[in-house]
């Protein structure tokens, strides 16, 4: 009984940025749920106790707003300054790890034939911990995506 009295007594009143608006009943777990709206015009549904601690303060806007703020790198991850500074990097990677003796040609001529779903990787990898291996021809090789992403890279 003295829950229902809790519950109603929580209807108008704010938490964070959501003010709550309705009941919506109980969860599985027996925990109250609420209608709540965001100071940004959201609503959502949200479990009392949640809200009450200090768990859940807005609808997600604030999460994006200080991920916005902040110099992230996650969710660059697809723009196309992000792509280029890691191709750029790798490619670095490559170039020091390439003895002057090392045939250029050759490893152009293997980036060229490189057969379509299939990946180019290096037998000793560039930057192991214990042993790092040469960006030359002898030491590169085709595998699937699939073998390639099982491999992850450790010697």
């Amino acid at each position: 009984m003295m829950r229902r009295s809790i519950r109603k007594e929580i209807i108008g009143n704010r938490y964070g940025r959501l003010t709550v608006l309705l009941d919506c009943g109980q969860t599985k777990s027996l925990q109250y749920k609420y209608i709540v709206q965001c100071d940004c015009g959201e609503s959502k549904i949200v479990v009392g106790t949640s809200m009450i601690s200090g768990k859940v303060k807005s609808c997600g806007c604030l999460r994006r707003e200080y991920i916005a703020n902040k110099n992230f790198k996650h969710g660059k991850a697809y723009t196309k300054e992000f792509t280029y500074a890691y191709a750029r990097k790798t490619n670095l990677k490559r170039k020091l790890r390439m003895p002057k003796w090392a045939d250029t040609n050759k490893i152009d001529e293997f980036y060229r034939n490189k057969p379509i779903g299939y990946e180019i990787d290096h037998i000793i990898p560039l930057n192991g911990k214990y042993v790092s291996g040469l960006h030359v021809e002898t030491n590169l090789q085709y595998l699937p995506k699939e073998q390639n992403r099982l491999k992850s890279n450790k010697f």
